[in-house]
């Protein structure tokens, strides 16, 4: 169905958020003479768009769901996903504007064949700059960086562990890249084993998660959201009442204030 509505003059159109999924909005050229002619346009973003999320990241990503119900993230966390196979593929500039970026990637790119200690320090160096460009163009948004998920190969999870620990013990302690680390991937491993549990992944595949096994990727993510946003209300809150008692708070200080 194609509907043309033509405003009057000091007219106000207002288009509900669903209407926006079924038509568009334009303002076409017009020959007015001499006159001029202004249009602005209000915009008001739900506040469920403050927990905004992109997920990057290779095939592990593909069973997380947004959206509502059961096995998704929620009404309240509204997002995309930004398939990413290997770091190469880790495209910062898609992350400039979300609050909450996951980057979940690696294993296709540590599994290559030949890959020793060399080669991880060199796809850990590339997977950091990718972090540093992206927090050059987002510098207020959380950037969380999942570890490589366990396998059932113990020769790659040898790999998987090198690379794991740079990200835990130096990228996310650089002030560069500002990132969060995701805990929870622990609970994938089967104990009796070292490896990828057979209750989260499929028989005969290494590498993928079932549906359960999504769901503790997913659960992992929500928590480490959850404690950021937690932990930036308590700074918030540190910071005023110091600030209402008179107590000189510089900027640099702000993370010390308790």
């Amino acid at each position: 169905m194609h509907v043309n509505l033509t405003c009057p003059r000091n007219s106000l159109y207002s288009m509900t958020r669903k209407s926006q999924e079924f038509y568009t909005h334009e303002i076409p050229k017009q020959d007015l003479g001499s006159e001029v002619r202004y249009s602005l346009t209000f915009r008001r973003c739900h506040w469920s768009y403050k927990n905004a999320l992109l997920i990057m990241g290779d095939s592990l990503t593909g069973k997380l769901k947004f959206g509502s119900g059961k096995n998704t993230f929620g009404y309240t966390t509204p997002g995309e996903k930004y398939f990413a196979p290997t770091i190469d593929d880790l495209n910062p500039a898609y992350c400039a504007a979300y609050p909450n970026i996951v980057i979940m990637c690696g294993v296709n790119s540590v599994r290559k064949p030949d890959v020793g200690e060399k080669e991880i320090q060199e796809y850990y160096r590339l997977y950091k700059q990718k972090i540093q460009e992206i927090r050059i163009l987002n510098k207020k948004g959380n950037i969380y960086v999942c570890p490589i998920a366990p396998t059932k190969k113990e020769t790659l999870n040898q790999l998987v562990s090198q690379f794991n620990r740079l990200l835990f013990n130096d990228l996310c302690r650089s002030p560069t890249c500002g990132a969060i680390y995701v805990q929870g991937f622990a609970d994938l491993v089967d104990p009796r084993y070292g490896r990828l549990s057979e209750k989260f992944s499929y028989p005969g595949d290494n590498l993928h998660v079932n549906y359960a096994g999504a769901g503790i990727i997913a659960r992992s993510i929500k928590n480490v959201m959850n404690v950021t946003k937690m932990n930036k209300v308590h700074e918030s809150r540190s910071y005023a009442a110091a600030a209402s008692h008179g107590t000189d708070v510089h900027e640099g200080d702000r993370d010390h204030v308790s």
